[in-house]
C-alpha cells in the first residue's frame, strides 16, 4: 500500500511540475500585506515596486526590491508615513518614488539603486499621483489641481508649469525632449510640444483615464474607468474609442513592442494585444485583486503588481506558453554518447520542438539544431566530438505561438572516439601498457579477451575519483586495441581498469600518465 501512495504522489508532483510550467502568471509572496501602487525594473534582474496606504487612519509607506527578476521580494523601506503612488528610474542606480498626502507631497530619490533614498522638496501639499523623467536631468511629477512639477537638474529643485488645467492629473508620458501628454480624473488629455513648460487639452471624457503611453511619436493609448481604451494614431489629434468588450475599470497600459501591450485592472484583469491594440485577449491571472501596475523586462517577463499585497509574475507573456523542462541527459553529466539522445518533458498542445546545440554556453554559434515534434532527439553522427562540453535547450511552440527557451543544460561527451581492432582468438585475459606512456593527447591501449563477455574499461585518477568510462560493450574472444584521446584531461597520473564479465569477473589496472 505504501508502494502505491509513493507512486501517487511522484504522479501528482510530475503532473503539477507540467502544469505549473503552461500558467501564464504566478503569484509571488509578498513582503507586506499592504496595497502595491507601481512597479518598474532598473534592469532585467533588479525591479521596485512602491505602496502603501495613503491617508488616516493607517498612513504607510513602503518600498519593495528584487534583484533575480522578482521571484523574491525583499523590504528596503517602511515609515508611518503617507504612501508612495508611482515609481521610475532614470538608469541602474537613480530612480525616483513619489506618493504622499495632503499636506505634503512626496518625492524620494535614490542614486545607488535603492539602497537609500532621499527626501525632496516637492513645493507641494498635494499627493503626488505619477513620475516620468526624459532624461536624468529632466522629469515631471503630476498631482491634484492640475498640476504638474517639472525639474531639469535631476531633482534638486522643482517648479510648477502651466497646464491651464485644474482636475487631478493621474498619468504623464514623454515621446520625444518636447513633446509629452498627460490624463487625469475628468477624462482629460492634455497635450504638451514645448518640453512641458505650456500645455493645452486635446480631449475631455465623462469617465476619468489613470494611465497613458506610446509606442512612437503618432501612436499611443490611454486607458479608465468603465474599460474606457483609447488610441491615437496621429499624435493626439484624434482618439478613437476602443470596445475591448469589458466594462470594469482598467487602471495601466503599457507596451513592450509597436505590436504587443498590456491593460490592467479590476478583477484580477489582465488583457493582451498582439496587433497594436486591434483586438484584445483576456488572460488567466489566478486571482481577483485589482492590478494596478505591470513592467516588462522583454517580450516575456514581466511584473505586476496591486491591492492587498498583490504581485504576479510571468515568464511567458502572461500567456499559456510551454515551458520544455529538459530530462535527459542529466545536467552536468559525463561520458554522453556522440549520439546522444536528448529528452524533455512533453507538453499539452505542442505542435514542435526547437533544439539548440552549442559548444558555448551563449549559443553564440549553434553546433546542431532540429525541428520536431517528438519531445526527444537523436543527435546523429558526426555532429558532436568526443572530449567536449556540449549546452543544449528547447522551446515550444503552440497555437499560443512560441514560448522561451528552457533553462539550459550541458553534458560532456565520451573522452575518446572508440576504435577497436582486434584478432578473433586469445591465449588469455590480459591488460597491456598502453603505448606511447607518457603521452601528450592519444595513446593505444591493447587488451586480450579469452571469452566472450562484457568488457568495462573505466579510468580514474590517482585519488581513486571516477573520470569516466573508455569504453562499455560487449566483445567476443580476442586480442584488441582501443585509441584513447585525452581530450582536455589535464597532466597527472591516471589508472585505466578492464573488467570482462561473462559468468567469472576478470579485471586488471594498469598506470597512464598524461603530459600536456
Amino acid at each position: 500500500m505504501r508502494k502505491y501512495k509513493i507512486l501517487l504522489l511522484l504522479l501528482i508532483l510530475a503532473v503539477s511540475g507540467e502544469l505549473q510550467s503552461q500558467v501564464g502568471w504566478q503569484i509571488i509572496a509578498s513582503p507586506y500585506a499592504v496595497n502595491y501602487s507601481s512597479v518598474y525594473f532598473a534592469n532585467a534582474n533588479t525591479g521596485f515596486i512602491v505602496g502603501g496606504y495613503q491617508s488616516l487612519p493607517y498612513p504607510y509607506r513602503v518600498i519593495i526590491k528584487t534583484i533575480n527578476g522578482g521571484t523574491t521580494w525583499t523590504s528596503i523601506l517602511q515609515t508611518n508615513n503617507a504612501g508612495l503612488l508611482d515609481v521610475c528610474f532614470v538608469n541602474s542606480q537613480t530612480g525616483y518614488a513619489v506618493g504622499g498626502f495632503e499636506p505634503n507631497g512626496v518625492i524620494l530619490r535614490t542614486t545607488n539603486t535603492g539602497v537609500n533614498w532621499s527626501l525632496q522638496n516637492s513645493g507641494l501639499t498635494k499627493e503626488i499621483s505619477s513620475v516620468f523623467f526624459i532624461n536624468e536631468y529632466v522629469g515631471f511629477c503630476t498631482s491634484d489641481n492640475g498640476i504638474i512639477i517639472k525639474t531639469t537638474n535631476g531633482g534638486t529643485n522643482w517648479y510648477q508649469v502651466n497646464t491651464g488645467n485644474s482636475y487631478y492629473l493621474e498619468s504623464i508620458y514623454f515621446t520625444n525632449p518636447l513633446v509629452g501628454y498627460a490624463v487625469g480624473r475628468v477624462g482629460q488629455i492634455i497635450k504638451s510640444i514645448n518640453a512641458g513648460e505650456n500645455w493645452f487639452s486635446l480631449i475631455s471624457y465623462s469617465n476619468w483615464l489613470n494611465s497613458i503611453t506610446f509606442t512612437g511619436q503618432d501612436t499611443g493609448y490611454a486607458v479608465g474607468v468603465g474599460g474606457l481604451l483609447l488610441k491615437t494614431s496621429n499624435s493626439g489629434m484624434t482618439w478613437n474609442n476602443i470596445n475591448t468588450g469589458f466594462t470594469d475599470e482598467f487602471t495601466c497600459v503599457k507596451f513592450v513592442n509597436l505590436l504587443t501591450g498590456y491593460i490592467t485592472g479590476n478583477n484580477g484583469r489582465v488583457l493582451f494585444t498582439t496587433n497594436s491594440g486591434q483586438s484584445w485577449i483576456s488572460q488567466t491571472t489566478g486571482t481577483t485583486k485589482k492590478i494596478v501596475s505591470i513592467f516588462y523586462t522583454d517580450q516575456y517577463k514581466g511584473i505586476a503588481c496591486g491591492d492587498n499585497a498583490l504581485i504576479l509574475k510571468t515568464q511567458t507573456g502572461g500567456q499559456p506558453l510551454y515551458i520544455p523542462t529538459l530530462v535527459s541527459p542529466a545536467n552536468g553529466s559525463f561520458n554522453n554518447s556522440v549520439t546522444p539522445t536528448l529528452k524533455w518533458r512533453k507538453g499539452n498542445n505542442i505542435t514542435s520542438y526547437k533544439v539548440h546545440i552549442s559548444s558555448l554556453s551563449n549559443f553564440s554559434v549553434i553546433t546542431d539544431s532540429a525541428i520536431l515534434t517528438d519531445s526527444q532527439y537523436t543527435v546523429p553522427s558526426g555532429k558532436l566530438q568526443p572530449a567536449t562540453t556540449y549546452f543544449w535547450r528547447v522551446n515550444a511552440t503552440s497555437a499560443f505561438g512560441t514560448g522561451p527557451w528552457s533553462d539550459v543544460w550541458n553534458f560532456a561527451t565520451i573522452l575518446t572516439s572508440v576504435e577497436i581492432t582486434g584478432s578473433g582468438t586469445a591465449d588469455r585475459f590480459e591488460l597491456l601498457q598502453n603505448y606511447p606512456n607518457p603521452f601528450n593527447s592519444a595513446t593505444n591501449i591493447k587488451f586480450k579477451i579469452l571469452n566472450p563477455g562484457n568488457a568495462l574499461i573505466k579510468m580514474y585518477d590517482i585519488s581513486g575519483r571516477l573520470v569516466g568510462e573508455l569504453f562499455n560493450g560487449y566483445l567476443q574472444a580476442g586480442e584488441y586495441n582501443m585509441k584513447f584521446n585525452a581530450g582536455n584531461l589535464p597532466s597527472g597520473i591516471y589508472l585505466y581498469r578492464l573488467s570482462v564479465n561473462n559468468g567469472r569477473s576478470y579485471f586488471d589496472v594498469k598506470k597512464m600518465i598524461i603530459i600536456k
